[in-house]
């Protein structure tokens, strides 16, 4: 997950759908943030998992990144039938504008299909950085990888400034 060359652990802390992890850069006191999410597909769920993400925050003001398997659309146009839960997607917006998180641009395809089948593809998984992230890595670069063995493509957040 990280380069030890560069980062240190300082601590963790795991939630029934997030795992957050504080790091301190080697030889230098800038600490940053990032939670591991695998969200739920109930409406329950995810506002337990909202709910969860905002505590996550509570304690420090580091630069955060949540990434993962949301199991939610920000748009219509991220699932190929265009059939879209409003209601959470709604709450799924109100938590990025309350932390003050950005869902920087995606240029790419969808990251999942069932079943490989093509027509029914969506995009749940994501990066979402706080303002202090993005200030910190200007040059954030989003990619998809190659699929393996999943009915998930993985995604990769990369910056050339470390």
């Amino acid at each position: 997950m990280w380069d030890e060359n560069f980062f240190n652990l300082v601590s963790s802390s795991c939630g029934g759908f997030s795992i957050t992890c504080l790091f301190q850069m080697v030889g230098g006191d800038f600490n940053l943030a990032f939670t591991g999410v695998y969200g739920p597909h109930t409406r329950f769920d995810k506002l337990r998992m909202w709910k969860e993400l905002l505590c996550a925050r509570d304690g420090w003001s580091s630069p955060w990144c949540i990434g993962g398997d949301f199991n939610e659309i920000l748009h219509g146009h991220e699932r190929s039938t265009r059939v879209c839960p409003y209601k959470t997607m709604v709450e799924f917006r109100d938590l990025i504008n309350y932390s003050a998180l950005m869902d920087p641009p995606w240029r790419g395809d969808l990251t999942w299909s069932r079943s490989g089948d093509e027509g029914v593809c969506s995009r749940p998984d994501r990066f979402l950085v706080s303002i202090e992230w993005e200030e910190q890595f200007l040059d954030l670069i989003r990619k998809r990888l190659s699929r393996l063995l999943f009915d998930h493509f993985p995604i990769c957040l990369e910056t050339s400034k470390l």
